[in-house]
């Protein structure tokens, strides 16, 4: 679902260049180096931009190309697979950067051509829809001043031979027309946010107009017919003004399904699309709700210290399940002792993160600046709560694999068995 993004200014800052190669831009007759010219670094179509001036660092591209390695979005880019590529980012980009643009969107595979769909399309709300229809290229777009609605045909992308692929996005270039507090990095990897940027894309198609070429007017009764004609020319709906505007979109909509066959079925192959790719194999829904919370190992949900080295609270206490350290700073949802509450436990109590520090951050990491200390510090807290269900799948294995004197299964206790998943 998500797409192009960009940040701004990356709170790594100049500290990237020991990561990335920034190229060097020198003069071809004296060869002297440029210092006063921007310098960027690629990886995987993912452009790292650094502005000598003002010493910002920024990033934009496509992180479903990224998951590609930069060629290709024309595929389905699910939660699940964005998880992974912040794995891979999370040397370059911190939880708590800030998004300044953002694009998402799904694609759908259609069993009409889109082109058919796009030369079809007439306004979304009030504005005139925008279209561009040459050789290789079948685009609509509305662009309003802080968002803009794009359709076009993604199955061009893979030539003559390409399937019916129709691509449905929203580009947001300010992010408190979506988020009022703002959008950071690691709220991307909150399956809500996910729910909601679906909620929204739908939302934006329901108010996109577009008539039905299947559609026979003579067949049609003369008192819908009026509607229809007049809502093909896309001025009616720009002047069409007052509370009534709403409803008689909705009518007119009702009525290209009622008597079109194409495309019908489009608004539940939209929903359909959403519905796989915020679909999540590494969590699941609360009953009754749509928060979403990660699958925890038996264990871990009778004893949430069993792998901390504090003794055990109540759940409610507000504590790390792994570190039982407090998180009465973060979010109410917190699970995890995270980057702000780790920056927040360096500053009132610099002697127990000291020690959490030792226990938890590679040597290799000490050399990089603390922003980084916190982020890795995160991940080992992550990784200790999800590891321990596959190490004791792995040791279970291996006892019923290696050959034993006597037969060790009934001693393996029916907590370890549920954490192990045998």
């Amino acid at each position: 679902m998500i797409d192009y993004f960009k940040i701004n200014n990356l709170l790594i800052g100049l500290d990237i260049q020991a990561l990335l190669d920034f190229e060097i831009k020198v003069n071809e007759n004296t060869g002297e180096q440029y210092i006063h010219k921007k310098k960027s670094a690629n990886l995987n179509n993912l452009i790292f931009t650094i502005t000598p001036g003002n010493r910002f660092v920024k990033v934009q591209g496509s992180l479903h190309k990224f998951a590609n390695n930069g060629t290709r979005n024309n595929d389905r880019f699910t939660f699940d697979r964005f998880i992974k590529v912040t794995e891979q980012l999370e040397k370059y980009i911190y939880p708590d950067d800030l998004i300044n643009v953002l694009e998402f969107g799904v694609n759908i595979k259609t069993p009409f051509d889109p082109s058919d769909f796009i030369k079809n399309l007439i306004s979304h709300r009030k504005k005139p829809i925008n279209k561009t229809i040459k050789e290789g290229m079948e685009y609509a777009s509305c662009e309003y001043n802080q968002n803009v609605i794009k359709i076009y045909n993604k199955g061009l992308q893979q030539g003559p031979q390409g399937s019916f692929i129709l691509r449905i996005e929203a580009k947001y270039l300010k992010m408190q027309k979506l988020f009022k507090k703002g959008l950071k990095w690691s709220d991307l990897s909150n399956l809500e946010t996910w729910l909601y940027l679906g909620t929204v894309l739908q939302k934006k198609f329901d108010e996109v107009i577009y008539y039905d070429p299947t559609i026979n007017l003579k067949q049609v009764p003369e008192s819908e017919r009026e509607l229809i004609e007049t809502g093909h020319n896309p001025i009616f709906w720009e002047n069409l003004s007052g509370p009534h505007a709403s409803r008689i979109r909705k009518q007119y909509q009702n009525l290209i399904k009622k008597h079109g066959t194409m495309f019908n079925n489009l608004p539940e192959l939209l929903n359909q699309e959403i519905n796989e790719v915020v679909k999540s194999y590494q969590f699941s829904p609360i009953e009754n709700s749509i928060s979403f919370q990660p699958e925890k190992p038996a264990m871990v949900k009778s004893y949430p210290l069993l792998y901390g080295n504090n003794s055990p609270m109540a759940i409610n206490d507000r504590i790390c399940i792994v570190t039982g350290i407090s998180i009465s700073c973060q979010k109410p949802e917190s699970k995890f002792l995270c980057i702000s509450g780790i920056r927040q436990l360096k500053k009132t109590d610099p002697e127990g993160y000291e020690k959490l520090r030792d226990q938890r951050l590679n040597s290799k990491w000490l050399i990089y600046p603390l922003e980084v200390h916190f982020r890795e510090i995160a991940h080992s807290i992550r990784n200790e709560f999800y590891n321990p269900k596959h190490n004791t799948r792995q040791s279970i294995l291996k006892i019923n694999e290696d050959p034993v004197l006597f037969d060790q299964w009934p001693l393996i206790s029916q907590d370890k068995r549920q954490i192990a998943g045998v």
